[in-house]
């Protein structure tokens, strides 16, 4: 191509040959530069001799100068028409009409021409001098126009003027060589734009529009078209490199911006573009994470992922990326919940069930060890159970207000209802007795039960059929929890002998036997732990003591818990992955959990008890459990 340009080169140089301004061919300058007087016998139209230019002198090239290919100079020589022994002044005043005519150079008695006979008369005339640079100072800008807008012919007669002004032969060829380096620098120019209509605005290297406008540049470096074209290459990348940042496409903008960069090395224009690139960087970052969060809300995961890789692409410093990343790893587990958050379900009969929360799966060893002080031989083998399916349990146990919800709502008769009796605390004689007409509307003591206190006097039949009407009324899965949630839910994290470690209860731990406790009649526990007491002889009211690790309340006290096993006496077979362990007619359930009234060898996060379904008394109760729906890997499915 380069080849081929330049053979093309040289074609529009040969069409510069051009025959001299005056009519006639000038006769040859002396020696010493200066033309020969007119001879006065030649009548009216005397023949002026003036300055030549040596075609052969501008027209020589440098060895190795790509610039300097073959440009056939013009020969420009004063051509003049004045009456015989014509004065300065009548010489100057010629000049003055053409110089104003702007007749500069071109036939006969021109500005140029006139000005320099002038100098031949008086070669210190202010007048003269003045007005040949003047007319000098046209011809050059003249010259100027001449090379920006690719006019060679134009170019190459103004040059032969001002290089006849010349009198060495090195400045004389500066006009040709001018010419010579501008038209290579427009073979160039035109060259990239070729290019750059190709697409290959910077690549391949060494061969782009990027480099031809370089290229113009080393010819000539004040080369306005070629530095513009750079400009335009560099505004070029720029503008895409933002269309990128704007669609959120970082890594491309990164490329771009970096080679525009390279455009114009040090560019003002990039540096504040990258500053731009920027702002947008983190705009479009704050937008996509937004949208992510939406898209979560909707558990379409695979549009948070495809944001996230677009967020990390985009390497701006935003907040709450690694928020929605864990978010992100809890939904594909939790849903649209989190571990730890606190919901309520809406009745469609109306209201809310309990207060729940969500637990965090994970494993643990269930049972005691052996080296365990006053462990049971029921609670072995110690076995790891994983707890993958996520669940949520109510915050504390059901209270007395929540199940008469239930009960008035289905007219549900209670199996002491049924039976006409329960079994309540006696504080005359300090022991359990049964007692008639007892129920779920009364305390420990058989009183009228406040609203707030757990509901007691229940069964395990009777906590099923709660259960059972919450998953009705909301169309969630409730249930009773299972053994080995029970204990996951009081173990929360720990593996110690006691919830909250092997010793005996901080202050207020929960509502356990003390021996600080006093019943009403100021009766004190036999066996309780030294030191403690909460305050209460029979149930608090739920949540009156500190959430554990898990935030629930009331898990190692309060009330014991039906929970939905069937009772066996080891956990030889047991599952281990937190299922409910059931046998079809198990005649017993289990009982979780340690009592206002329990010893406190019963208050052992391993501790279980075994009873009759249709059990009741004043120290159990229960709570429920939901199933979490873990949402399908393609999109939203609701927590359930």
């Amino acid at each position: 191509m380069r080849a081929a340009l330049h053979r093309s080169l040289a074609g529009t140089l040969a069409l510069l040959v051009l025959v001299a301004c005056s009519s006639e061919s000038p006769p040859p300058a002396s020696s010493t530069g200066q033309v020969p007087s007119a001879d006065p016998g030649d009548g009216d139209r005397p023949t002026p001799d003036g300055p030549t230019v040596d075609p052969a002198t501008p027209a020589a090239a440098d060895a190795g100068d790509p610039s300097a290919a073959s440009v056939p100079p013009q020969v420009w020589s004063p051509a003049l028409q004045l009456p015989a022994k014509a004065s300065v002044n009548s010489v100057l005043r010629l000049a003055a009409a053409a110089e104003k005519e702007a007749r500069w150079f071109d036939g006969e008695n021109s500005a140029l021409a006139l000005y320099w006979q002038a100098l031949q008369l008086d070669g210190e005339n202010e007048k003269a001098i003045a007005g040949r640079d003047r007319v000098l100072a046209e011809i050059r800008s003249a010259f100027d126009a001449a090379l920006a807008s690719r006019d060679w012919d134009g170019a190459g007669r103004h040059a032969a003027a001002l290089a006849a002004l010349e009198s060495d032969p090195q400045s004389q060829r500066i006009w040709w060589d001018r010419i010579r380096r501008k038209q290579h620098v427009v073979s160039l120019l035109d060259e990239a734009q070729t290019l750059r209509d190709g697409g290959r605005w910077i690549e391949p290297e060494g061969d782009s529009a990027a480099d031809r406008y370089r290229e113009a540049l080393v010819i000539d470096d004040g080369d306005a078209e070629a530095m513009q074209g750079l400009r335009e290459i560099e505004a070029h990348l720029l503008d895409q490199a933002m269309r990128a940042a704007t669609d959120g496409e970082f890594r491309r903008a990164d490329r771009l911006l970096a080679d525009a960069a390279s455009v114009l090395p040090g560019s003002q224009t990039v540096q504040d573009a990258s500053a731009q690139l920027m702002i947008e960087r983190t705009r479009r970052t704050e937008q996509m994470l937004v949208e992510a969060q939406a898209a979560l809300g909707e558990l379409d995961f695979a549009t948070v992922e495809a944001l996230l890789d677009k967020i990390d692409a985009a390497s701006a410093q935003v907040a709450g990326v690694d928020d929605l990343r864990a978010r992100l790893d809890n939904a594909r587990i939790y849903g649209a919940l989190n571990p730890g958050q606190r919901f309520f379900d809406g009745l469609s009969a109306g209201g809310t069930g309990p207060e729940m929360r969500v637990l965090p799966i994970g494993r643990y060893q269930m049972g005691s060890p052996e080296s365990e002080p006053q462990r049971k031989k029921n609670e072995s083998p110690r076995h790891r159970v994983e707890l993958n399916q996520p669940i949520a349990m109510s915050i504390t146990e059901i209270t007395v207000a929540e199940f008469n919800a239930f009960a008035t709502q289905t007219q549900y008769v209670t199996d002491a209802e049924r039976a006409g009796r329960s079994t309540i605390y006696d504080e005359r004689n300090g022991r359990m007795v049964e007692r008639r007409r007892v129920n779920w509307r009364h305390d420990h003591a058989g009183e009228r039960a406040a609203p707030e206190l757990p509901v007691v006097h229940v069964s395990w039949r009777d906590a099923k059929a709660y259960a059972a009407w919450l998953q009705a009324q909301t169309g969630k899965p409730y249930r009773l929890p299972t053994e080995s949630e029970f204990e996951y839910a009081v173990r929360a994290g720990s593996e110690s002998r006691y919830p909250w470690g092997e010793g005996g209860p901080g202050r207020r731990q929960g509502n356990l036997t003390g021996e600080n406790d006093r019943s009403a009649s100021k009766r004190e526990w036999v066996n309780a732990f030294t030191g403690y007491g909460d305050g209460y002889w029979g149930p608090a009211p739920a949540g009156s003591f500190k959430e554990n690790a898990f935030g629930l309340q009331d898990t190692e006290g309060n009330v014991s818990e039906w929970v939905e096993d069937c009772w066996h006496d080891s956990y030889k077979r047991a599952p281990d992955d937190g299922s409910a362990w059931i046998n079809p007619g198990c005649s017993k359930r289990v009982a979780r959990g340690a009592s206002w009234a329990s010893a406190p060898d019963q208050a052992r996060s391993a501790f279980r008890l075994g009873l009759e379904p249709d059990t009741t008394n004043p120290r159990l109760g229960f709570r429920v459990a939901r199933a979490l729906d873990r949402p399908t890997p393609t999109g939203a499915a609701d927590a359930r």
